[in-house]
């Protein structure tokens, strides 16, 4: 089902966690993953549980993804996350 992007996490005590969010429909896309891990390791800098920092990352990057749809086209190949 492509109307949402579904990540999973197992944390240490052996518990899944689903996050769900909208399905962006955009070109192909260059640098999602290492936003994503990049914005969870910030957000557990910050003092966040592991739980909502992969939330909040979620959310950070289905936005970032979404803004593609406006920004200017750099180039061709991949849309590189701004």
């Amino acid at each position: 089902n492509r109307s949402e992007a579904v990540d999973l996490l197992l944390n240490q005590a052996g518990e899944f966690s689903e996050y769900r969010q909208s399905f962006v429909e955009v070109a192909e896309v260059h640098g999602s993953g290492c936003t994503l891990t990049a914005a969870i390791a910030s957000c557990l800098a910050l003092g966040l549980s592991l739980e909502e920092s992969v939330k909040t990352a979620k959310s950070y990057i289905t936005e970032s993804i979404n803004n593609l749809k406006r920004a200017p086209r750099l180039g061709h190949g991949a849309l590189p996350i701004l």
